[in-house]
């Protein structure tokens, strides 16, 4: 078989070795893969290394200025930038604070750098405690792993996807639940939403057809904006009922909608009171009406 008819048929997940080349390719198809140790604690520690080096050179610094202040008070009021020390036939040899200046510019970029790559990495969202375990079942039963291979996965809290679009985030308690009755509807999806089978000794829960999932999650928010907004419409105009009860309704779809719109991943404060007042503004205009109509 040749190279070109070997490279076309591997096309799935199970066509790949086990071992490091499988858990690469798996994880690339992941609705919720491309998980990560974001290594929190190392970087901390090379950020405090950085730290504790500026501190030192900027003790040293200081010494320097002092003898120039004592030596040479002059050179401290000069315009250049530098200190150069011309000797012999005018060889320019570099002196102690140019050196210095030239160690801390390396040190404070280093540190800068690692600075603004720890506020990227911090805006990444962390891998849920379901979606962990899904992964560390994987690792445990489909790569083989061994003990040195696998010890990454031993830090929960320290994982992250770089996944942008996480379509599988908000329905992780039925792909990712192993209980009652969490199960039952996990193995519904699986029926309806799988693409591929898992190898053997995988968990099934990895490649669900994104495309399915994604229109199905359309559907469930039309549906759910349908039945909040109509539902207590319905039951104000159709129902005969007290003014009383009326706010009560009301007030009980309100908090229904907030709850919903705060229990979104990834949604800000702010949209959720937007998203409140636009809400409890129709629904108390409509009551309104109804009242008017009453009275009429």
């Amino acid at each position: 078989m040749t190279a070109k008819a070997t490279s076309q048929k591997q096309t799935t997940v199970r066509d790949y070795p086990v071992g490091w080349p499988r858990f690469a390719r798996e994880q690339n198809q992941l609705l919720n893969g491309s998980n990560h140790r974001r290594f929190g604690a190392l970087r901390q520690r090379l950020l405090h290394y950085d730290e504790a080096m500026l501190a030192i050179l900027e003790a040293r610094l200081l010494e320097l200025d002092k003898q120039d202040e004592v030596n040479d008070a002059s050179q401290l009021l000069s315009l250049s930038p530098a200190q150069i020390n011309v000797g012999g036939k005018g060889v320019e040899q570099t002196c102690a604070k140019d050196e210095l200046m030239a160690d801390i510019h390396a040190v404070e970029s280093r540190y800068c750098q690692r600075l603004l790559h720890e506020r990227d990495i911090d805006q990444l969202p962390s891998l849920s405690r379901l979606a962990w375990k899904n992964l560390r079942a994987n690792v445990g039963r489909s790569y083989m792993f061994d003990q040195d291979a696998s010890r990454f996965l031993l830090e929960a809290d320290d994982f992250i996807t770089t996944r942008a679009e996480r379509m599988n985030h908000r329905l992780e308690w039925l792909v990712y639940g192993h209980q009652e009755p969490s199960r039952w509807m996990s193995a519904i999806m699986k029926m309806f939403f799988l693409k591929e089978s898992s190898p053997r000794g995988s968990t099934m829960n990895s490649r669900f057809d994104h495309g399915r999932l994604k229109v199905m999650l359309t559907i469930s928010v039309v549906l759910i904006t349908i039945v909040l907004l109509l539902t207590p419409m319905v039951l104000l105009y159709l129902t005969n009922i007290g003014k009383g009860l009326s706010v009560g309704i009301v007030v009980i779809f309100g908090v229904s909608f907030t709850s919903i719109m705060a229990s979104l991943p990834d949604i800000k404060l702010d949209t959720v009171f937007i998203g409140m007042s636009a809400y409890m503004a129709v629904l108390v205009t409509f009551l309104a009406n109804l009242q008017s109509q009453g009275q009429c």
